[in-house]
């Protein structure tokens, strides 16, 4: 890409770089993403409560542990995550 010596503005880099093959732009697009990708004390936090809860849930046998497949929707939409989340965030 010629950037180097130009003012280029966003529609500009977009255009470029929409016209790379596949593959590089899906190195772009992880590299992007990976710069958005920041550590979340409260949702680390949230995490480990919750991996906790589910280990000592294990041990006293107070609950039966599932397939994914029996619960696709939810599953697929993090449902039961984001409800125990928003619970412990109210």
């Amino acid at each position: 890409m010629r950037f180097e010596n130009e003012q280029c503005t966003r529609e500009q880099l977009l255009k470029e770089v929409l016209s790379l093959p596949v593959q590089e732009r899906a190195e772009i697009v992880e590299a992007l993403l990976s710069s958005l990708d920041e550590p979340d004390s409260t949702v680390d936090a949230l995490w480990a409560k919750e991996a906790e809860a589910r280990l000592d849930a294990c041990s006293l046998r107070r609950t039966e542990s599932h397939p994914a497949s029996r619960r696709p929707r939810q599953v697929r939409q993090g449902a039961i995550f984001l409800a125990a989340a928003d619970a412990e965030l109210v």
